[in-house]
């Protein structure tokens, strides 16, 4: 699959709101790049040396066990769930079995939320980990982040989502069949999960994109989805057409 590179500035789109300013000065914002993995982070400090071992070792764990089931790597539906397998494996078969989606389509969204996790240990107020518009997002305050459809979508700007504290942490896992070099069978400029559980969010967007082939699609497909318990809200975006499902909070992005 072939898709157009886009610049990644919606990396710069997740803003904390507080007290009527939009970031702390304590903050800092870096990259951590291994094989395909490409994170952006923000915390207090900077954790490129920790970040890149939990990556390696999310790495190592994928990679070893693809040598004894080549089928994870290319599988398009769920896989048998194995007791053996290494934590993060575990994790993405779990996801995938629930979304109905190959194990790889939650390897993002489980990599952001791993690494998320331990960072809150040494960032306790602030984390975010971007990786590949999968996002893992904890904060002390209200966040605001942006949905972006793309330029074919044909919105003037992104959709703007307030996440308040009480929600936090949360994953934020987007799938598109436009943008990216995800593979997808729908005709999706946004599918956005919001979900406690990285893999999940992650697996469940590329379902959702998968499954939206047209406008008249947004409808069904949020209300089958939308009731999950794992499933906090939804976003998905085809052409101009937006939906909504659940607990969720637009904005204008001005601080309140």
């Amino acid at each position: 699959m072939v898709a157009i590179y886009e610049e990644r500035f919606y990396r710069y789109w997740h803003r904390k709101v507080q007290s009527g300013t939009s970031e702390k000065s304590s903050l800092n914002s870096y990259e951590v790049h291994y094989r395909q993995t490409n994170l952006w982070v923000r915390s207090q400090g900077i954790f490129q040396k920790e970040i890149l071992a939990t990556v390696i070792k999310s790495h190592n764990e994928i990679l070893a066990y693809a040598g004894r089931e080549p089928r994870f790597l290319s599988a398009l539906t769920p896989l048998p769930f194995d007791d053996t397998a290494p934590p993060i494996v575990k994790t993405m078969l779990r996801a995938a079995s629930e979304a109905g989606v190959g194990p790889m389509a939650a390897v993002a969204g489980a990599i952001a939320e791993r690494v998320g996790k331990m960072l809150m240990n040494m960032s306790p107020s602030d984390v975010i980990v971007e990786n590949g518009g999968d996002c893992f997002i904890y904060s002390t305050e209200n966040v605001v982040v942006g949905v972006y459809g793309g330029k074919k979508a044909r919105l003037a700007k992104p959709i703007m989502v307030k996440l308040r504290r009480d929600q936090l942490p949360i994953s934020v896992c987007t799938s598109s069949s436009f943008i990216g070099h995800s593979l997808s069978f729908g005709k999706a400029h946004a599918a956005t999960v919001f979900s406690k559980d990285g893999a999940f969010a992650d697996a469940v967007a590329t379902a959702i994109a998968n499954s939206l082939k047209n406008p008249s699609d947004i409808e069904p497909v949020l209300n089958r989805w939308g009731s999950h318990p794992k499933i906090t809200a939804i976003v998905a975006i085809v052409e101009q057409f937006i939906g909504f499902y659940g607990d969720i909070e637009l904005t204008d992005g001005s601080n309140h």
